[in-house]
């Protein structure tokens, strides 16, 4: 009876055909590409002032050429974390990922002495040997220099890869106190109309490293069908767990917030007063700062700059600090 009141030259009519042509269409590779289009556009022409608090310490091709070939012995990233730590920046976030343990060739050999000494293999006083053994134990071990920068400095986040995908089975072993506590619990059944991207594993900082870490936050990426970037998964679930991107551990530590007051809803996270848009996957869509008259929109120095002493480390005094490969 509706469309018999209707002409087909009816504007109430046209427009309705055209929406529901739009709407079947939308879902189509062409419209999604439009759509990618389009918001690539947006983010040209549009303008955003950059936050002054950030600086970026990058491990660039001068870094490389008079620091040494990658990777560096972990004791330059402690003198790094010294060096700034004095300087008392509020966060200092590194995407150097720190999974694997480094151990100089030299300190096997002598964990072997100290152990022949421990069980009176060797013939004499053993006390003299065990001291030198000792001191040579903590120079040859630039872990350990590492963590006690780190623990000293006390606003270190670190970044961790998870391997994206749905899991098939039970998980192989549980994660670390030293991660798991910057998890929020989430079940899909609690009501909350949210689809974070799932995880089927994930590789941790290392024990003596992670456990005097402030935080860490996942650094996985969500690519275009084009390949390009335009979000950022915010949140990726882990088991029963959903665990923070590493930008958004850094925001929630600049404001002094935990991981525990985070709300997460299905049109964005809520941190106190601030709200961040998402997706009901707990997406946010990125926004790439344009160079200004050949200037970066963000500070950037180079590590080489910074460790040497060219640049003074109180320049950070109190900002957000991001040190990774440029």
């Amino acid at each position: 009876m509706f469309l018999k009141k209707l002409s087909w030259k009816s504007d109430k009519l046209q427009a309705a055909l055209i929406a529901l042509a739009f709407l079947i269409a939308s879902g189509s590779v062409f419209f999604q590409g439009l759509e990618r289009k389009a918001y690539d556009l947006g983010v040209r022409y549009s303008h955003h002032r950059p936050n002054e608090n950030v600086a970026i310490i990058a491990i660039d091709d001068e870094s490389i050429a008079n620091i040494g070939r990658w990777p560096w012995s972990r004791d330059v990233h402690a003198k790094m974390l010294d060096l700034l730590g004095a300087a008392k920046p509020k966060v200092i976030a590194s995407t150097v990922l720190f999974l694997e343990p480094q151990t100089d060739p030299g300190l096997a050999y002598i964990n072997k002495i100290s152990r022949m000494v421990n069980e009176g293999s060797l013939a004499g006083s053993a006390m003299p040997l065990k001291s030198l053994i000792a001191e040579a134990q903590d120079k040859l071990n630039p872990d350990s220099h590492l963590a006690a920068s780190m623990r000293t400095a006390n606003n270190v986040i670190l970044a961790m890869p998870f391997m994206l995908g749905e899991p098939l089975g039970n998980v192989e072993q549980p994660l670390p106190r030293y991660v798991t506590r910057n998890a929020l619990a989430f079940s899909p059944s609690d009501g909350r109309d949210v689809q974070p991207p799932s995880a089927i594993s994930v590789a941790a900082p290392i024990e003596v490293i992670g456990t005097t870490m402030s935080a860490v936050g996942h650094l996985n990426v969500l690519p275009d069908m084009d390949g390009a970037i335009r979000t950022e998964p915010l949140m990726v679930q882990y088991r029963d767990a959903l665990y923070p991107s590493l930008s958004l551990q850094i925001v929630m530590r600049y404001l002094d917030f935990g991981v525990q007051q985070l709300q997460v809803h299905s049109n964005g996270l809520q941190l106190g007063r601030l709200h961040i848009a998402t997706d009901n996957a707990l997406r946010m869509h990125t926004y790439f700062y344009q160079p200004e008259n050949g200037r970066p929109p963000f500070s950037v120095d180079s590590f080489y700059d910074v460790l040497s002493g060219k640049i003074n480390p109180l320049k950070y005094q109190g900002k957000i600090v991001l040190i990774g490969a440029s």
